[in-house]
């Protein structure tokens, strides 16, 4: 909105009223344009209203004739006060401060020229001094409540208030100086406020925002650096009460980042929280704060504070207001194009911090993964498992570098714009690996134990069968198999004692949780290998001696066998094995105890020369004993066939007794041909054939007996139709006979 003085300029320079504001030298800057403008950056020049008095009254003739140019200069306690207000006048307050301090140096150079600089050269950059005091100090409300939007509720939120009360301030201010630029500018012509001036604040807030978060973006790493951060990642250094030592790399970073995001893990992925999407909310949400914070300062124009000017007392007559509400802020920002490009910069710049975090959330795939392997681990089965000693060699190195990689992880990292903390993360992922350890810790000592106790029990066992002295054929047997066995035994015991070794140097390795008895015993084990190896030495130089001593405890067995063998031979001669009118049961008995006394002196034959032929020693042979249990067998063999015999005859008088009554029906004579077909048609085979004689064996073969219900029935059938006919024949005969008579 633009504002036209009249034809007369008015010397604004030597009206002593502006010097008292800095606010109003901007006028003099536009004094020879001949006209007082503030147009914002959206406003078109077409869209420009002027205020103007067509007709000069005769009340404005006679103040301008009283109204006389007096230079009129400050009160000095006001002046005094001005001064002291002014940015440099704070800035060397504070410098001095810091000088007397000792925390900065004095340079004469600086002092000589603060102590040259003019009251007019305050004067001249005062306006452009205080303007930027202004954004600095909206500004510096303004990022902490940025900040804090992102990070809390907005419930929690106190810096608006603060920007709110500050532009309350402004606009006093400001009310001030408009009321009088319009008692002078009405003196002269005519002159109406423009409310725009707020607009700039929003626009510039957003725009330092803008290169607030453009700086810290520029802070962020290359895409190969984040990639290696995650292989050089060191366990962070715990002081002594406990707290957490920043690397010197963290303490010299120059700046903090400004946003905080929480990398978190879980079984399908990972992600931030909070992410994109409550960043840009949250950006969104303090625009809009900006925004509100701004519309919610009134217009000037219709303020009764100006009412002498919109619609002032002429000839003691209220002029009607003619410069309406003034303009709507809220259209000016909808349609400012370069504000809403700022926003979406700004969202970009959010985004573009999202994108370094994704690459650096990347990094943590591996941890992801084995975090997923981990979980999805049935541990209660793998307990019952008894794995060999490479599993827990792998399984422990792996998840000891899980731990170790997951403890070394920083706790948080600069991308530049955000902080990305991995807290929780960690907190999540260091438990994981430690649960499978703590599954393996349980595990391997006991198998470990399990182990050491069967080799230390065998070892010992095998020591005592090899300094055991036989007194009997079948204990040098066993000593003498149990040596040869234990030779073959050894280099495998030998290995799993190393194996068992291995075990232990694990637990040592990885300080695995063992009871001290467990080790006690672990230490007796190579000993009692030791042993055993000595023991089989010795043995093997007496191997020969036992073999002597065995042939001749063996050749004493043999001779017991033979003595036994004669026994059987004479008990089997009994006569009533040949009497044939003997009693079949009892004979049955007596044949089946000298059998079974004679098995097991067989099988007694057969070891003694499984014996020999072991020990390579000659073979016995047992002819006595062949004889005699050939002889038994021909004997219980006729004794078993006449039981089978009598057997035989009782089930073929049985079998006999069930087919002749079908046979009986089959040899009916009283059959006729259409009977034979019926019983074919029964039993589903040809029973009649003239060159096949129909026998026992083919009826069994067709299962003809299996229907003699049916043969029977049709076999009554047929003798009690051939009985009719012998009736009808005989009935036939007697009429014949009676008729002769008659004649």
């Amino acid at each position: 909105m633009a504002f036209r003085a009249s034809d007369n300029e008015l010397d604004l320079e030597s009206v002593g009223e502006l010097m008292e504001n800095p606010m109003l030298t901007r006028l003099n800057s536009i004094k020879a344009k001949g006209r007082l403008s503030f147009v914002t950056p959206t406003e078109n020049e077409a869209d420009t209203q002027f205020l103007t008095f067509k007709h000069t009254t005769k009340a404005q003739e006679r103040t301008r004739k009283r109204q006389q140019p007096i230079k009129l200069e400050p009160l000095p306690m006001l002046k005094a006060y001005q001064d002291h207000k002014k940015p440099e006048y704070i800035y060397e307050q504070n410098r001095y401060r810091l000088i007397t301090s000792g925390v900065l140096k004095p340079p004469g150079s600086t002092e000589e020229r603060s102590s040259t600089k003019s009251l007019v050269q305050f004067e001249r950059e005062d306006s452009v001094k205080k303007k930027k005091q202004v954004k600095r100090s909206y500004l510096s409300d303004i990022l902490p409540f940025l900040v804090n939007q992102t990070r809390s509720k907005p419930s929690h939120f106190s810096s608006p208030v603060q920007v709110t009360e500050r532009l309350e301030e402004f606009r006093n201010e400001a009310k001030e100086v408009v009321r009088k630029a319009c008692r002078v500018a009405l003196r002269a012509a005519g002159f109406m406020p423009d409310d725009c001036a707020y607009e700039p604040i929003e626009v510039n807030s957003a725009s330092s925002l803008l290169n607030y978060l453009t700086d810290k973006l520029k802070r962020t790493p290359s895409a190969d650096v984040i990639q290696k951060w995650i292989t050089e990642e060191k366990p962070e250094v715990t002081d002594k009460k406990g707290a957490p030592v920043l690397e010197k790399q963290e303490e010299d970073e120059s700046l903090i980042p400004m946003f905080v995001t929480e990398l978190i893990l879980t079984v399908q992925s990972l992600l931030f929280e909070p992410p994109l999407e409550d960043f840009l909310d949250g950006i969104s949400g303090a625009i809009n704060h900006f925004r509100n914070t701004v519309l919610s300062v009134p217009n000037l124009v219709p303020d009764s504070y100006f009412d002498a000017f919109t619609s002032p007392y002429i000839n003691n007559k209220l002029e009607e207001k003619t410069c309406g509400f003034g303009p709507s802020l809220s259209a000016v920002f909808d349609d400012d194009k370069n504000f809403h490009t700022i926003i979406f910069q700004i969202k970009e710049t959010i985004q573009a911090a999202f994108e370094s975090a994704q690459l650096y959330a990347a990094t943590f795939e591996k941890f992801q993964i084995f975090f997923k392997e981990n979980e999805s681990l049935d541990l209660q089965a793998l307990k019952l498992q008894e794995p060999d000693v490479k599993f827990f060699s792998e399984q422990l190195e792996k998840y000891h570098r899980q731990h170790k990689d997951a403890v070394a992880l920083r706790r948080t990292r600069n991308v530049g714009l955000l902080l990305i903390d991995t807290k929780q993360l960690k907190e999540k992922l260091i438990p994981s690996p430690l649960r499978c350890l703590e599954v393996l810790n349980y595990m391997l000592p006991r198998l470990s134990k399990k182990k050491v106790d069967a080799l230390v029990s065998e070892a010992q066992d095998a020591e005592y069968k090899l300094e055991f002295v036989p007194t009997t054929t079948i204990e040098y047997v066993n000593n003498l198999v149990f040596l040869d066995e234990i030779q073959e035994r050894i280099e495998s015991l030998e290995d799993e004692g190393n194996v068992v070794v291995q075990m232990y140097k694990l637990i040592e390795q990885y300080q695995v949780p063992t009871p001290p008895e467990d080790f006690a015993v672990f230490v007796t084990m190579k000993p009692s290998i030791v042993a055993v190896r000595n023991a089989i030495d010795k043995s093997v130089g007496d191997r020969e001696t036992s073999v002597k001593q065995f042939c001749l405890h063996l050749g004493r067995d043999l001779e017991d066998l033979s003595n036994e063998v004669n026994e059987i031979k004479l008990l089997a001669q009994d006569p009533q094995i040949l009497d044939i009118n003997a009693d079949q049961d009892k004979v049955h008995v007596m044949l089946n105890d000298l059998q079974s006394v004679l098995d097991d002196l067989q099988k007694r034959a057969f070891q003694y020369k499984s014996y020999q032929k072991n020990f390579k020693v000659e073979v016995s042979k047992f002819e006595a004993l062949e004889e005699v249990s050939a002889e038994l067998k021909l004997k219980q063999l006729l004794w078993d066939s006449l039981s089978e015999w009598d057997q035989l005859q009782q089930e073929w008088l049985k079998c006999f007794v069930f087919q002749l009554p079908v046979i009986i029906n089959l040899r009916n004579p009283t059959l006729k041909p259409r009977h034979w077909a019926a019983i074919e048609q029964t039993v589903d085979a040809t029973l009649v054939d003239l060159d096949i004689p129909l026998t026992l064996e083919k009826l069994s073969e067709l299962h003809v007996f299996d229907f003699g219900r049916e043969i029977q029935d049709i076999s009554g059938q047929a003798s009690g139709e051939a009985a009719l006919e012998t009736v009808l024949k005989k009935v036939n005969l007697k009429n014949v006979y009676s008729e002769d008579q008659g004649m």
